[in-house]
């Protein structure tokens, strides 16, 4: 799928479904989706790549999430830009998420999910409680949903400026995390 326009602004969260899906700006144009602190960009439960995208304003209702401790239950409060379910796959490539805040990872959440980061910015995201940029879920924590799919987190060559939570400003790992070449300013 290929964006056009320069600024799109989503009246939903867009689902690409159990599929395979690329979404990406074509070189050299850098498009943005604007959720006005409104909505998510997307709920993923199958593979999604985003390349060369920038998402703003994401948004997920802290006051509608319920029990903090039964992760993966409710995306609603999870992931202000993107919240990736059960057995999902995230790649970003040369991605920016900026402005977007969630109860759990301001910009990701990643439940039992992999997620792969490449040349990115994460800037002035916001989690009222862990994970200001990233959230990823490992199913060996002790208070998930039982389920058997693993977390792993990697990112290569990115930045993470500005985010902010109560615990772990910008990344929050219960998994396995690889980085390599990023940049952390709090």
């Amino acid at each position: 799928m290929w964006l056009s326009g320069s600024t799109q602004a989503l009246g939903e969260a867009l689902q690409p479904g159990g599929a395979a899906v690329t979404i990406e700006s074509p070189y050299p144009f850098r498009r943005s989706l604007d959720a006005a602190n409104a909505i998510q960009h997307f709920h993923v439960d199958g593979a999604l790549t985003l390349r060369g995208v920038t998402l703003t304003n994401g948004f997920a209702d802290a006051d509608s999430c319920g029990d903090s401790h039964q992760h993966g239950l409710n995306h609603e409060c999870r992931g202000g830009s993107i919240y990736a379910g059960l057995g999902a796959s995230l790649s970003l490539v040369d991605v920016e998420i900026f402005r977007s805040r969630a109860r759990h990872g301001g910009a990701v959440y990643a439940a039992h999910a992999t997620v792969d980061v490449v040349h990115s910015v994460f800037e002035e995201n916001r989690a009222s409680e862990e994970g200001g940029a990233f959230y990823v879920l490992d199913a060996v924590s002790g208070d998930d949903d039982g389920a058997a799919a693993a977390a792993a987190f990697a990112a290569t060559e990115s930045t993470f400026l500005y985010n902010v939570a109560p615990e772990s400003g910008a990344v929050f790992v219960a998994g396995t995390a690889t980085l390599a070449d990023v940049v952390f300013r709090a």
